[in-house]
């Protein structure tokens, strides 16, 4: 999944950047609710996370903007405000779900994964030529051969087919880390044993 991160606190946005990235999530975050407003504005994500204790621009009045402005992206709260109108409040601002700090990384995966199973399925499976990638399993198909993908290079493989630029993830791999085939990265990302 691709995912944008509003959360001025610099160590709960690192940890949580982690956590999705160690997972295979591509996670890009912004500090401010306006700079995460003009990212969000700019690029296409599958689930915003956003604090509603934001300097300049809250978490809610952000929210309100994107869903002013049409964007469908789902909006998980994550925040240390629990109280139920507080809860409320942002689920009623745009927010389509709201979890509070301290979380589990297990629970915001889980719920992260509920919102993008609400999407229409043209944007959880992408395709380009024979390639076909289900977003939400992380399965890839050719020609309905099942394909085993490092994380790195399911995510390669991801914005290749949704660009449309290359038809393969052999392709994308060459011109991205400039390799010719995903058997030559896994080998050099396969540890070898010390004697």
């Amino acid at each position: 999944m691709r995912v944008l991160v509003v959360e001025d606190d610099r160590e709960t946005a690192e940890f949580i950047k982690q956590a999705l990235g160690s997972r295979g999530h591509v996670v890009e975050h912004a500090s401010t609710g306006g700079e995460g407003l003009q990212i969000a504005k700019s690029t296409t994500y599958d689930v915003a996370i956003v604090d509603r204790m934001l300097p300049g621009l809250d978490g809610l009045s952000l929210v309100k903007q994107l869903r002013a402005e049409h964007n469908p992206v789902p909006v998980l709260f994550l925040t240390n405000l629990g109280g139920i109108d507080d809860r409320v409040e942002g689920l009623e601002s745009g927010g389509d779900d709201y979890l509070v700090k301290p979380f589990a990384v297990s629970e915001l995966l889980a719920r992260m994964n509920a919102l993008v199973r609400r999407l229409p399925t043209a944007q959880t499976c992408l395709k380009a030529g024979d390639l076909e990638m289900d977003l939400l399993t992380r399965a890839v198909t050719k020609n309905g051969q099942k394909i085993d993908l490092q994380p790195r290079e399911f995510n390669c493989s991801n914005a290749s087919c949704a660009m449309q630029a290359v038809s393969s993830p052999e392709q994308c791999c060459l011109r991205r880390f400039g390799i010719s085939t995903l058997t030559q990265r896994r080998t050099v990302l396969k540890p070898t044993s010390v004697a």
